[in-house]
Protein backbone atom coordinates (compact mmCIF):
# COMPACT_ATOMS: atom_id res chain seq x y z
CA UNK A 1 0.00 0.00 0.00
CA UNK A 2 1.31 3.36 -0.93
CA UNK A 3 0.54 7.19 0.15
CA UNK A 4 -2.31 8.15 3.06
CA UNK A 5 -3.54 4.53 3.82
CA UNK A 6 -0.34 3.50 4.00
CA UNK A 7 0.77 5.86 6.53
CA UNK A 8 -1.83 5.47 7.95
CA UNK A 9 -1.31 1.91 9.40
CA UNK A 10 1.98 3.19 9.95
CA UNK A 11 0.43 5.35 12.95
CA UNK A 12 -1.84 2.04 13.97
CA UNK A 13 1.16 -0.61 14.32
CA UNK A 14 1.55 -1.37 18.33
CA UNK A 15 4.63 -2.39 18.00
CA UNK A 16 7.80 0.08 19.21
CA UNK A 17 9.63 1.68 16.87
CA UNK A 18 13.06 2.98 18.26
CA UNK A 19 13.93 7.15 17.68
CA UNK A 20 17.20 7.33 15.54
CA UNK A 21 18.17 10.24 17.19
CA UNK A 22 18.15 11.77 21.15
CA UNK A 23 16.17 14.70 19.63
CA UNK A 24 13.55 12.84 18.12
CA UNK A 25 10.32 11.01 20.29
CA UNK A 26 9.79 7.63 19.62
CA UNK A 27 6.64 6.52 17.46
CA UNK A 28 4.95 5.44 20.41
CA UNK A 29 4.85 8.93 22.45
CA UNK A 30 4.27 10.20 18.56
CA UNK A 31 1.27 8.29 18.43
CA UNK A 32 0.35 9.36 22.07
CA UNK A 33 1.05 13.39 21.17
CA UNK A 34 -1.22 13.33 17.97
CA UNK A 35 -3.91 11.68 20.23
CA UNK A 36 -3.80 14.11 22.28
CA UNK A 37 -3.84 17.42 20.95
CA UNK A 38 -6.90 15.50 18.39
CA UNK A 39 -8.46 15.26 21.35
CA UNK A 40 -7.64 18.69 22.34
CA UNK A 41 -8.77 19.76 19.73
CA UNK A 42 -12.08 18.04 19.31
CA UNK A 43 -13.26 19.43 22.63
CA UNK A 44 -12.05 23.21 22.26
CA UNK A 45 -12.03 25.56 19.34
CA UNK A 46 -8.55 24.77 18.05
CA UNK A 47 -6.34 23.23 15.08
CA UNK A 48 -3.39 21.36 14.76
CA UNK A 49 -1.22 20.46 12.03
CA UNK A 50 1.25 18.03 11.42
CA UNK A 51 4.38 18.00 9.08
CA UNK A 52 5.99 15.25 7.74
CA UNK A 53 9.09 14.16 6.35
CA UNK A 54 10.27 10.83 4.51
CA UNK A 55 13.63 10.77 4.46
CA UNK A 56 15.31 9.31 0.57
CA UNK A 57 16.03 5.33 1.41
CA UNK A 58 18.26 4.10 2.08
CA UNK A 59 18.21 6.83 5.16
CA UNK A 60 20.51 6.51 7.82
CA UNK A 61 20.92 7.39 11.56
CA UNK A 62 23.16 10.83 11.15
CA UNK A 63 20.29 11.82 8.99
CA UNK A 64 17.86 11.04 11.76
CA UNK A 65 19.97 13.06 14.00
CA UNK A 66 20.52 15.95 11.50
CA UNK A 67 16.82 16.33 11.03
CA UNK A 68 16.10 15.85 14.44
CA UNK A 69 18.86 18.40 15.73
CA UNK A 70 17.62 21.33 12.88
CA UNK A 71 13.82 20.95 13.99
CA UNK A 72 14.87 21.11 17.77
CA UNK A 73 16.55 24.39 16.12
CA UNK A 74 13.64 25.71 14.18
CA UNK A 75 10.27 24.43 16.16
CA UNK A 76 8.39 26.29 19.26
CA UNK A 77 8.78 24.84 22.99
CA UNK A 78 4.78 23.72 22.10
CA UNK A 79 5.71 21.88 19.31
CA UNK A 80 7.11 18.26 18.82
CA UNK A 81 8.82 16.08 16.72
CA UNK A 82 9.42 12.58 16.47
CA UNK A 83 9.47 8.99 14.63
CA UNK A 84 6.63 7.63 12.01
CA UNK A 85 8.25 5.14 10.75
CA UNK A 86 11.01 3.48 9.21
CA UNK A 87 12.03 6.30 7.17
CA UNK A 88 9.72 8.66 8.19
CA UNK A 89 9.73 11.94 11.05
CA UNK A 90 7.16 13.95 12.01
CA UNK A 91 6.44 17.87 13.42
CA UNK A 92 2.86 18.28 15.10
CA UNK A 93 2.84 22.15 15.38
CA UNK A 94 -0.72 22.94 18.14
CA UNK A 95 -2.47 26.38 16.43
CA UNK A 96 -0.90 26.14 13.16
CA UNK A 97 -2.50 26.24 9.40
CA UNK A 98 -1.75 24.84 6.53
CA UNK A 99 -0.03 27.44 5.32
CA UNK A 100 2.30 28.20 8.63
CA UNK A 101 3.26 24.86 8.75
CA UNK A 102 4.79 25.15 5.03
CA UNK A 103 6.61 27.80 6.13
CA UNK A 104 8.23 25.23 8.69
CA UNK A 105 8.95 23.02 6.05
CA UNK A 106 10.69 25.90 3.76
CA UNK A 107 12.54 26.85 6.97
CA UNK A 108 13.79 23.44 7.76
CA UNK A 109 14.85 22.52 4.46
CA UNK A 110 16.79 25.98 4.41
CA UNK A 111 18.38 24.97 7.42
CA UNK A 112 19.60 21.20 6.22
CA UNK A 113 23.29 20.88 4.59
CA UNK A 114 23.21 20.97 0.73
CA UNK A 115 24.73 17.40 1.08
CA UNK A 116 21.40 16.26 2.70
CA UNK A 117 18.82 13.88 0.72
CA UNK A 118 15.87 15.93 -0.01
CA UNK A 119 12.80 14.84 2.21
CA UNK A 120 9.32 14.84 0.32
CA UNK A 121 7.54 16.89 2.74
CA UNK A 122 3.82 17.05 3.24
CA UNK A 123 1.14 18.68 5.63
CA UNK A 124 -1.87 17.21 7.62
CA UNK A 125 -4.24 19.27 9.65
CA UNK A 126 -7.15 18.66 11.46
CA UNK A 127 -10.26 19.82 11.70
CA UNK A 128 -9.67 20.35 7.99
CA UNK A 129 -13.06 22.37 7.71
CA UNK A 130 -11.16 25.24 9.39
CA UNK A 131 -8.43 25.58 6.86
CA UNK A 132 -9.36 26.84 3.39
CA UNK A 133 -6.14 25.28 2.45
CA UNK A 134 -6.73 21.97 3.33
CA UNK A 135 -8.50 19.28 1.52
CA UNK A 136 -10.52 16.58 2.10
CA UNK A 137 -8.89 12.62 0.80
CA UNK A 138 -9.36 12.73 -3.32
CA UNK A 139 -10.32 16.14 -3.32
CA UNK A 140 -9.04 18.19 -6.49
CA UNK A 141 -7.67 21.86 -6.29
CA UNK A 142 -8.03 23.92 -9.40
CA UNK A 143 -4.08 24.36 -10.82
CA UNK A 144 -3.04 28.07 -10.02
CA UNK A 145 -5.27 28.23 -7.10
CA UNK A 146 -3.15 28.74 -3.95
CA UNK A 147 -5.95 29.81 -1.80
CA UNK A 148 -8.85 27.29 -1.25
CA UNK A 149 -9.36 23.63 -2.38
CA UNK A 150 -12.35 22.73 -4.70
CA UNK A 151 -16.07 22.18 -3.60
CA UNK A 152 -16.06 19.13 -1.16
CA UNK A 153 -17.59 16.08 -2.04
CA UNK A 154 -20.90 15.61 -0.86
CA UNK A 155 -20.46 12.03 0.43
CA UNK A 156 -24.05 11.09 1.25
CA UNK A 157 -24.92 11.89 -3.13
CA UNK A 158 -21.40 10.12 -4.50
CA UNK A 159 -21.02 6.15 -5.07
CA UNK A 160 -18.26 4.33 -2.97
CA UNK A 161 -14.49 4.93 -2.75
CA UNK A 162 -13.15 1.63 -3.23
CA UNK A 163 -9.52 0.74 -1.00
CA UNK A 164 -7.66 1.86 -4.29
CA UNK A 165 -9.26 5.37 -4.37
CA UNK A 166 -7.55 6.15 -0.58
CA UNK A 167 -4.42 4.45 -1.39
CA UNK A 168 -3.33 5.89 -4.17
CA UNK A 169 -3.42 9.44 -2.82
CA UNK A 170 0.35 9.87 -3.18
CA UNK A 171 2.44 11.77 -0.81
CA UNK A 172 2.84 14.99 -2.36
CA UNK A 173 6.67 15.83 -1.84
CA UNK A 174 8.40 19.06 -1.24
CA UNK A 175 9.61 19.49 -4.87
CA UNK A 176 5.80 18.47 -6.08
CA UNK A 177 3.93 21.09 -3.91
CA UNK A 178 4.37 24.42 -4.68
CA UNK A 179 3.41 28.10 -5.14
CA UNK A 180 5.50 30.00 -2.71
CA UNK A 181 8.92 30.95 -2.65
CA UNK A 182 11.28 29.99 -0.23
CA UNK A 183 11.72 32.59 2.27
CA UNK A 184 14.66 34.86 1.57
CA UNK A 185 17.98 33.00 3.16
CA UNK A 186 21.20 34.80 4.71
CA UNK A 187 23.61 35.81 2.30
CA UNK A 188 25.87 33.20 4.40
CA UNK A 189 23.13 30.74 3.43
CA UNK A 190 21.59 31.54 0.24
CA UNK A 191 23.62 29.52 -2.28
CA UNK A 192 22.79 26.32 0.20
CA UNK A 193 19.18 27.24 -0.37
CA UNK A 194 19.08 28.11 -3.60
CA UNK A 195 20.06 24.34 -4.53
CA UNK A 196 17.94 22.83 -1.39
CA UNK A 197 14.85 24.57 -2.93
CA UNK A 198 15.42 25.06 -6.36
CA UNK A 199 12.14 22.12 -7.19
CA UNK A 200 9.73 23.99 -4.78
CA UNK A 201 9.48 26.22 -7.62
CA UNK A 202 7.30 24.47 -9.44
CA UNK A 203 3.56 26.28 -10.13
CA UNK A 204 1.43 23.67 -8.28
CA UNK A 205 -0.86 25.31 -5.50
CA UNK A 206 0.17 24.46 -1.91
CA UNK A 207 -2.43 22.29 0.17
CA UNK A 208 -3.11 20.33 3.38
CA UNK A 209 -4.57 17.00 3.96
CA UNK A 210 -7.31 15.96 5.92
CA UNK A 211 -5.87 14.46 8.63
CA UNK A 212 -8.59 11.83 9.41
CA UNK A 213 -7.52 8.95 7.44
CA UNK A 214 -4.57 9.17 9.89
CA UNK A 215 -6.28 8.31 12.69
CA UNK A 216 -7.60 4.98 10.96
CA UNK A 217 -6.65 1.75 11.89
CA UNK A 218 -5.98 -0.91 9.87
CA UNK A 219 -7.64 -3.91 10.51
CA UNK A 220 -5.91 -6.70 11.83
CA UNK A 221 -5.16 -10.30 10.23
CA UNK A 222 -6.63 -12.30 12.61
CA UNK A 223 -9.79 -10.54 12.93
CA UNK A 224 -10.30 -10.40 8.88
CA UNK A 225 -9.61 -14.36 9.13
CA UNK A 226 -12.47 -14.39 12.05
CA UNK A 227 -14.99 -11.95 9.68
CA UNK A 228 -14.07 -14.07 6.82
CA UNK A 229 -14.89 -17.60 8.09
CA UNK A 230 -17.04 -16.77 10.54
CA UNK A 231 -19.81 -14.35 7.95
CA UNK A 232 -19.57 -17.06 5.11
CA UNK A 233 -20.24 -20.00 8.19
CA UNK A 234 -23.20 -17.84 9.22
CA UNK A 235 -24.42 -17.08 5.65
CA UNK A 236 -24.30 -21.02 5.09
CA UNK A 237 -26.21 -21.63 8.27
CA UNK A 238 -28.88 -19.12 8.21
CA UNK A 239 -29.37 -19.42 4.57
CA UNK A 240 -33.03 -20.98 4.94
CA UNK A 241 -34.22 -18.41 7.26
CA UNK A 242 -32.36 -15.92 5.15
CA UNK A 243 -34.89 -17.13 2.07
CA UNK A 244 -37.79 -17.43 4.65
CA UNK A 245 -37.47 -13.83 5.77
CA UNK A 246 -37.07 -12.58 2.30
CA UNK A 247 -40.12 -14.06 1.12
CA UNK A 248 -42.32 -13.17 4.01
CA UNK A 249 -41.02 -9.69 3.17
CA UNK A 250 -42.36 -10.35 -0.39
CA UNK A 251 -45.41 -11.35 0.09
CA UNK A 252 -46.54 -9.02 3.33
CA UNK A 253 -46.50 -5.98 1.77
CA UNK A 254 -45.64 -4.63 -2.13
CA UNK A 255 -41.83 -2.84 -2.65
CA UNK A 256 -38.39 -4.52 -2.84
CA UNK A 257 -37.15 -7.11 -0.38
CA UNK A 258 -33.77 -6.06 0.65
CA UNK A 259 -33.35 -2.26 1.94
CA UNK A 260 -30.29 -0.61 0.46
CA UNK A 261 -28.78 2.23 2.53
CA UNK A 262 -24.98 4.73 2.01
CA UNK A 263 -23.74 5.19 5.48
CA UNK A 264 -20.37 5.49 6.67
CA UNK A 265 -17.50 3.06 7.55
CA UNK A 266 -13.94 3.18 7.70
CA UNK A 267 -12.07 6.66 7.83
CA UNK A 268 -15.28 8.45 6.35
CA UNK A 269 -15.43 6.37 3.42
CA UNK A 270 -18.89 5.28 2.05
CA UNK A 271 -20.45 2.15 1.53
CA UNK A 272 -24.00 0.64 0.82
CA UNK A 273 -25.08 -1.41 3.65
CA UNK A 274 -27.91 -4.20 2.93
CA UNK A 275 -31.28 -5.63 5.21
CA UNK A 276 -33.92 -7.11 4.43
CA UNK A 277 -36.94 -4.50 4.46
CA UNK A 278 -38.51 -4.07 7.72
CA UNK A 279 -40.62 -0.35 6.74
CA UNK A 280 -43.17 0.94 4.30
CA UNK A 281 -41.37 1.54 1.07
CA UNK A 282 -41.89 5.38 1.68
CA UNK A 283 -39.89 4.93 4.89
CA UNK A 284 -37.34 7.68 4.06
CA UNK A 285 -39.64 10.06 3.27
CA UNK A 286 -41.41 10.06 6.16
CA UNK A 287 -38.66 10.17 8.80
CA UNK A 288 -38.07 13.68 9.08
CA UNK A 289 -41.61 14.11 10.10
CA UNK A 290 -41.08 11.41 12.86
CA UNK A 291 -37.41 12.71 13.80
CA UNK A 292 -39.15 14.97 17.03
CA UNK A 293 -40.23 12.11 18.62
CA UNK A 294 -37.08 10.27 18.51
CA UNK A 295 -36.04 8.23 21.04
CA UNK A 296 -32.66 8.52 21.04
CA UNK A 297 -30.84 12.03 21.24
CA UNK A 298 -28.11 13.40 19.21
CA UNK A 299 -27.85 12.78 15.28
CA UNK A 300 -29.29 8.95 15.20
CA UNK A 301 -32.62 8.24 15.34
CA UNK A 302 -34.51 5.83 17.13
CA UNK A 303 -38.02 5.03 17.78
CA UNK A 304 -39.32 1.66 19.76
CA UNK A 305 -42.99 2.10 17.82
CA UNK A 306 -42.02 3.42 14.46
CA UNK A 307 -45.17 3.61 12.33
CA UNK A 308 -43.49 2.98 9.70
CA UNK A 309 -42.36 -0.82 10.25
CA UNK A 310 -44.38 -3.60 8.65
CA UNK A 311 -46.18 -6.60 10.98
CA UNK A 312 -43.70 -9.01 9.57
CA UNK A 313 -41.08 -6.37 9.60
CA UNK A 314 -41.40 -5.93 13.59
CA UNK A 315 -40.49 -9.58 14.10
CA UNK A 316 -37.88 -9.54 12.26
CA UNK A 317 -36.08 -6.37 13.89
CA UNK A 318 -37.05 -8.26 17.40
CA UNK A 319 -35.19 -11.15 16.49
CA UNK A 320 -32.28 -8.91 14.09
CA UNK A 321 -33.09 -11.77 11.31
CA UNK A 322 -33.19 -7.99 9.03
CA UNK A 323 -29.63 -8.12 9.86
CA UNK A 324 -28.57 -10.96 8.16
CA UNK A 325 -27.73 -9.78 4.85
CA UNK A 326 -24.98 -7.59 6.03
CA UNK A 327 -23.08 -10.54 6.64
CA UNK A 328 -22.43 -9.87 2.75
CA UNK A 329 -20.50 -6.33 3.88
CA UNK A 330 -18.93 -8.00 6.36
CA UNK A 331 -17.99 -10.78 3.62
CA UNK A 332 -16.73 -8.05 0.86
CA UNK A 333 -14.91 -5.69 3.82
CA UNK A 334 -17.01 -3.41 4.04
CA UNK A 335 -18.06 -4.27 7.69
CA UNK A 336 -16.43 -6.83 10.41
CA UNK A 337 -18.48 -8.89 12.76
CA UNK A 338 -17.54 -6.29 15.77
CA UNK A 339 -17.11 -2.80 15.39
CA UNK A 340 -19.00 0.29 15.72
CA UNK A 341 -22.57 0.55 13.92
CA UNK A 342 -22.69 2.17 10.83
CA UNK A 343 -24.31 5.35 11.05
CA UNK A 344 -26.32 6.91 7.47
CA UNK A 345 -24.15 9.24 6.38
CA UNK A 346 -26.70 12.31 7.03
CA UNK A 347 -26.31 10.87 10.61
CA UNK A 348 -23.28 10.17 10.62
CA UNK A 349 -21.77 14.24 9.75
CA UNK A 350 -24.35 15.33 12.62
CA UNK A 351 -21.49 14.01 14.49
CA UNK A 352 -19.64 16.42 16.55
CA UNK A 353 -15.16 16.31 16.68
CA UNK A 354 -14.69 13.85 19.09
CA UNK A 355 -17.46 11.35 18.18
CA UNK A 356 -15.80 11.19 14.90
CA UNK A 357 -13.42 8.70 16.58
CA UNK A 358 -16.11 5.80 16.08
CA UNK A 359 -14.63 5.39 12.55
CA UNK A 360 -11.42 4.95 13.43
CA UNK A 361 -11.95 1.29 12.83
CA UNK A 362 -14.10 -0.69 10.28
CA UNK A 363 -17.67 -0.56 11.38
CA UNK A 364 -19.32 -3.80 12.89
CA UNK A 365 -22.22 -6.06 13.19
CA UNK A 366 -22.46 -5.78 17.07
CA UNK A 367 -20.18 -4.26 19.57
CA UNK A 368 -20.51 -2.81 23.44
CA UNK A 369 -23.49 -0.64 22.56
CA UNK A 370 -25.66 -3.61 21.86
CA UNK A 371 -24.70 -5.87 24.29
CA UNK A 372 -25.05 -3.08 27.53
CA UNK A 373 -26.72 -0.11 25.83
CA UNK A 374 -29.09 -0.26 23.12
CA UNK A 375 -31.67 2.91 23.68
CA UNK A 376 -31.38 2.71 27.18
CA UNK A 377 -28.31 5.23 27.13
CA UNK A 378 -27.21 8.70 25.30
CA UNK A 379 -25.75 9.20 22.29
CA UNK A 380 -22.48 10.62 23.91
CA UNK A 381 -22.24 7.12 26.03
CA UNK A 382 -22.77 5.08 23.01
CA UNK A 383 -20.00 6.37 21.14
CA UNK A 384 -17.79 6.36 24.61
CA UNK A 385 -18.52 2.50 24.21
CA UNK A 386 -17.42 2.97 20.89
CA UNK A 387 -14.57 4.39 21.61
CA UNK A 388 -14.06 1.72 24.53
CA UNK A 389 -13.88 -0.69 22.29
CA UNK A 390 -11.30 1.05 19.89
CA UNK A 391 -8.74 1.15 22.53
CA UNK A 392 -9.52 -2.42 23.98
CA UNK A 393 -9.64 -4.11 20.08
CA UNK A 394 -8.25 -7.70 20.80
CA UNK A 395 -8.90 -11.34 19.90
CA UNK A 396 -10.38 -11.72 23.20
CA UNK A 397 -12.70 -8.70 23.20
CA UNK A 398 -14.43 -9.65 19.57
CA UNK A 399 -14.68 -13.59 20.81
CA UNK A 400 -16.39 -12.13 23.83
CA UNK A 401 -18.78 -9.48 22.24
CA UNK A 402 -19.63 -12.31 19.31
CA UNK A 403 -20.48 -14.65 22.27
CA UNK A 404 -22.66 -11.81 24.16
CA UNK A 405 -24.52 -10.92 21.56
CA UNK A 406 -26.63 -14.17 21.10
CA UNK A 407 -27.92 -13.87 24.42
CA UNK A 408 -28.55 -10.11 23.88
CA UNK A 409 -30.44 -11.41 20.25
CA UNK A 410 -32.39 -13.94 21.70
CA UNK A 411 -33.59 -11.67 25.10
CA UNK A 412 -35.00 -9.41 22.19
CA UNK A 413 -33.33 -5.94 23.84
CA UNK A 414 -34.13 -4.83 20.24
CA UNK A 415 -32.79 -3.76 16.60
CA UNK A 416 -30.25 -1.32 15.94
Amino acid sequence: MTGMFKFARKLGRNRKVAPHADSLHSMERMRAIIDRERMRSDRGNSMFAMLTFTLVEPCTDEQFECLGQVLKQRLRVTDDAGVLGPNCVGAVLPETSVVGAWKVADNVCELLPASFPRPDCKVYVHPADRDPAAREPGEQIAAGDNTSPGEPIDAASQPAEDDQTIENNQPVGLGQSTGVAVAEATVATATQATAMTAVVMEQHPRSGEAMKLLFVQAMPWWKRAIDVIGSATALIVFSPVLLLAAIAVKVSSPGPVFFAQRRHGLGGRTFTIYKLRTMCVDAEAKKAALRSISEQDGPAFKLKNDPRVTRVGAFLRKTSIDELPQLFNVLTGDMSLVGPRPLPCNESEGCVPWQQRRLDVTPGLTCIWQVRGRSKVTFDEWVRMDVQYIRSRSLVTDVALIAQTLPAVVLRKGAC
